[in-house]
């Protein structure tokens, strides 16, 4: 993460180092040798959870003033993406546009395949919901290898959507898959790992 794209108080950092110590950490799941960060474990906590909003809303806010080009619509990833996606959206008043797995969107859906950590998969996203005038911000609870947000980012591509960022609660950094992205300069995490 570049340092310039957003800045934390003294209290921001100090709340989110509440929240990396409180996450629960999962071993093994969802596949030997995985150290998996369970997002749900912060939303079940309603203070955590506003701390969570509070900063991502400050980072896209912050990161949105130094664009061109603003955002103008959020782009949510199967599933994580949803829960963070859709309140971060209505709090920004934009809309929220979904990214499902294949076969759960209904009408005419731009397609790609795409490969994860641990599978093969195609994402879709309806031909209606974004076009040329939609600058786009994708957002998931995870950056790993990188396959489920440059699908999303092909995708845009597909709709002559304007990617204008990435924003993941986590990061894996030895992983390098912020290095698949075209606009990797413009990915924002909170927590690296």
């Amino acid at each position: 993460m570049e340092k310039n794209l957003f800045t934390l108080t003294e209290n921001e950092k100090m709340e989110l180092d509440r929240i990396k110590t409180e996450i629960h950490k999962i071993p093994n799941f969802p596949s030997e040798g995985i150290l998996f960060y369970d997002l749900f474990s912060i939303l079940r906590d309603v203070e955590l959870t506003e701390i969570l909003f509070k900063i991502l809303e400050k980072i896209i806010t912050e990161f949105n003033s130094k664009l061109e080009e603003k955002i103008n619509t959020i782009v949510g990833l199967e599933s994580r993406g949803f829960l963070l996606g859709m309140v971060l959206a209505e709090r920004l008043k934009i809309p929220f546009v979904p990214v499902r797995k294949k076969n759960k969107l209904p009408g005419d859906c731009y397609k790609i395949n795409y490969t994860t950590e641990y599978s093969n998969d195609t994402f879709e996203i309806q031909k209606k919901a974004i076009n040329e005038d939609s600058k786009i911000l994708i957002i998931d609870d995870l950056l790993a290898t990188g396959g489920t947000l440059k699908a999303a980012e092909d995708l845009a591509k597909l709709a002559n959507a304007k990617v204008c960022g990435f924003l993941t609660v986590f990061e894996i950094e030895f992983l390098k898959g912020k290095e698949k992205l075209e606009n990797k300069d413009k990915s924002l995490s909170l927590i690296l790992i």
